[in-house]
């Protein structure tokens, strides 16, 4: 979120696989690394570093991620349509690689002289994942997303156990309309902490149409359907941004729905490409990785004497390379161990299809 989320092949169907989705995630992953190492870094860097405007777009590669969880958060629960099968799934997903990163982050923050490190108390506490709904301090500020991300987790676990996940797109269209409608009326309404806060008053709101416009897009493309409430949804999303921030940042989440659906119907071959195919395998660990451990390199390479362009590349490099390790070595291992234990259990890997118990 993931992207904030990162999972497999998005498979509507035997034959057909989205491979666009994987790359549409590393090229999200790819903005918000830009939008720190560029924008936010060169905010705290002494000596006035120019920031290419364009770089400042770059955080809305978290909207993008929020999209693509709509999309293939739906096609999960249809593959593993009970709450407890869907949370294993999701906690083997996330977790392990990144408890992983919020221990090499605490370190690389408490070893690097000048980057705030948390105390070993909100460590703890950001080792849990959930630490944003309390308002405890992010070890990484790019953790921000995943407790929204839990939240819409949240809200698709409850449907569930109350059977009524069909009704999910409803569910996230009336959310986004509520809080449209008081961010219109300019009144601050607190309509439920648990769900709806986190650390510096982000709000599961104001993000729940983006949620919403990948389920949206999953029961046009993929179910084929097509209903007012289809059009209501995928509608809502620059709407609710034009509400929130104005009419440049409604722009850039109108281009980002508007490119979605160009990339779902068309199917670009550019986005089979190899290179991003791997950025989109790696994307979850990246985000999570990048931004602290990032700035510190660059502070670090910088203090040696090295041209802040260098130092750039370097730290570029070295975000790719954490992030595919963690992948490699933490997050394809707990997905292996996963799909055994769910195939031990339930006849079903974890992506819900079919398997034999030794397979």
């Amino acid at each position: 979120m993931m992207q904030t989320d990162r999972e497999a092949d998005v498979e509507p169907q035997a034959g057909a696989r989205f491979l666009e989705i994987d790359a549409l995630r590393g090229i999200a992953a790819l903005c918000v690394l830009a939008f720190h190492y560029l924008v936010r870094y060169a905010e705290q860097a002494p000596g006035g570093i120019p920031i290419p405007r364009v770089a400042r777009f770059g955080e809305y590669g978290v909207e993008l991620f929020f999209v693509i969880s709509g999309f293939v958060i739906y096609l999960t629960v249809e593959r593993l349509p009970s709450v407890r099968r869907f949370a294993v799934a999701r906690f083997a997903r996330l977790y392990p690689v990144y408890a992983v990163a919020a221990l090499a982050t605490f370190a690389v923050t408490s070893i690097i002289p000048d980057r705030s490190p948390a105390s070993l108390p909100v460590a703890a506490q950001n080792l849990t994942m959930i630490q944003g709904f309390f308002q405890v301090r992010y070890l990484d500020a790019a953790y921000w997303s995943l407790t929204v991300e839990l939240a819409f987790y949240v809200v698709i676990a409850v449907l569930l156990a109350l059977k009524k996940v069909q009704h999910a797109l409803l569910v996230l269209v009336v959310i986004a309309l509520a809080n449209t409608a008081v961010n219109a009326a300019d009144r601050k309404v607190d309509l439920g902490t648990f769900l709806l806060w986190t650390e510096g008053h982000v709000r599961f709101l104001r993000y729940a149409g983006l949620f919403a416009a990948g389920v949206a897009f999953y029961e046009l493309f993929v179910q084929g359907r097509r209903t007012p409430l289809i059009a209501l949804a995928l509608v809502l999303a620059p709407v609710a941004e034009l509400v929130d921030n104005g009419r440049e940042n409604a722009m850039v989440v109108l281009v980002i729905v508007v490119t979605f659906a160009l990339v779902l119907q068309f199917r670009p071959r550019v986005l089979r490409w190899s290179v991003l195919l791997f950025l989109g395998e790696i994307s979850y660990a990246l985000y999570i990785t990048h931004a602290e451990i990032g700035y510190a390199s660059m502070q670090t390479l910088e203090r040696a004497g090295l041209n802040h362009w260098i130092s750039l590349a370097l730290t570029v490099a070295l975000a790719i390379g954490i992030a595919w390790v963690l992948t490699a070595v933490v997050e394809r291992p707990s997905r292996r161990w996963l799909r055994a234990k769910l195939a031990s259990k339930t006849g079903q890997n974890a992506d819900g299809e079919s398997v034999t118990p030794s397979s």
